[in-house]
């Protein structure tokens, strides 16, 4: 049975001033702003109450126009939190989106961040003049605008959910003082949406292989033979670790797969592993695919081009010791 005083626990968080998961549309985003702005009246400091709402604002209105079109089956389900801690709030959205949009938001956050207040000053100006805005979006302001707002980088990730989507979460902080910030960890403020998790070690056998996943570095190893009884049974803690660390991946995940055989059972559950890496890399992160075969074993190079092939994404082909 699930652990529910563990769930009440985290919900009665004395930092959690705010939390939301479901549906989002303009008459929900309102209410939201409406419980909070009821629930800042404990801070003191009309300055930060003011900035807070106002990045809040910024933040679950602009969660509304990366919601994406009608064909997503997760079409408006969203998160929105606001955390409060001694010296700073925290605020963050979260939504699903397809991958082939992750590119052009990394670019606008990055651009963002880059810029120096005086830079995103003139940003702003030029992308409120340049006519781009259409009926749901803002032409990228709303990063712009929650940069401006906080005066701090924005912090955000993508997590692989399916093949083609995504959970994107944006989290960004407002400090209750300069002194506070400037004696703060910045690293440490970001460190709750990371996620630390054991490393994978299946010693290897004559019917499996030498399984090790490092969580630490990202290098993840298969080496030997796989003919077990039960593929599926064998493989099914592998693919679920790949589950968990696909949440909070590597900035670099480097994948050998060095096998002297493998029977048809066990191919297919090989593609599902390589299908979760691929996940990973379609979510924007760097994976490095090495298929390793001896230099006269053309069977095993064909079927590291034939996993290639199926995947659509790049591998090194490699011989060994080559």
């Amino acid at each position: 049975m699930k652990n529910y005083y563990s769930l009440y626990e985290e919900m009665t968080d004395n930092n959690l001033m705010l939390s939301f998961k479901g549906e989002v549309n303009f008459e929900q985003v309102n209410n939201l702003l409406k419980m909070l702005e009821d629930r800042l009246e404990i801070e003191p400091d009309t300055k930060v109450r003011k900035k807070v709402y106002n990045v809040a604002v910024e933040c679950l209105q602009n969660l509304g126009h990366h919601l994406d079109n009608e064909s997503n089956p997760f079409n408006h389900t969203a998160l929105a939190c606001i955390e409060s801690y001694p010296d700073h709030y925290v605020i963050v959205t979260g939504n699903y989106i397809y991958n082939d949009k992750i590119d052009k938001i990394k670019d606008k956050i990055e651009m963002v961040n880059a810029a120096s207040k005086e830079e995103l000053k003139a940003i702003y100006k030029t992308t409120l003049d340049n006519n781009e805005f259409s009926d749901k979006g803002t032409a990228g302001l709303g990063f712009i605008d929650i940069a401006r707002k906080s005066g701090e980088k924005i912090f955000y990730k993508f997590y692989a959910y399916k093949e083609e989507i995504s959970f994107f979460t944006l989290k960004v902080v407002v400090w209750k003082s300069e002194e506070s910030k400037n004696t703060s960890n910045i690293t440490e403020v970001h460190s709750n949406l990371n996620h630390s998790m054991e490393s994978l070690r299946l010693e290897a056998t004559k019917q499996t292989p030498l399984v090790k996943f490092d969580s630490e570095t990202g290098i993840l190893e298969f080496k030997g033979r796989s003919t077990p009884e039960n593929p599926v049974e064998y493989y099914k803690p592998i693919v679920d670790w790949l589950e968990k660390y696909s949440v909070s991946p590597k900035p670099k995940t480097v994948f050998h797969v060095q096998l002297e055989y493998f029977n048809t059972s066990s191919s297919k559950c090989l593609l599902d592993v390589m299908k979760k890496l691929s996940a990973i890399h379609k979510a924007g992160n760097a994976v490095e695919f090495n298929w390793w075969y001896e230099e006269d074993d053309e069977d095993m190079k064909e079927t590291g081009e034939d996993y290639q092939d199926v995947l659509g994404i790049p591998f090194n082909i490699r011989v060994i010791n080559g």
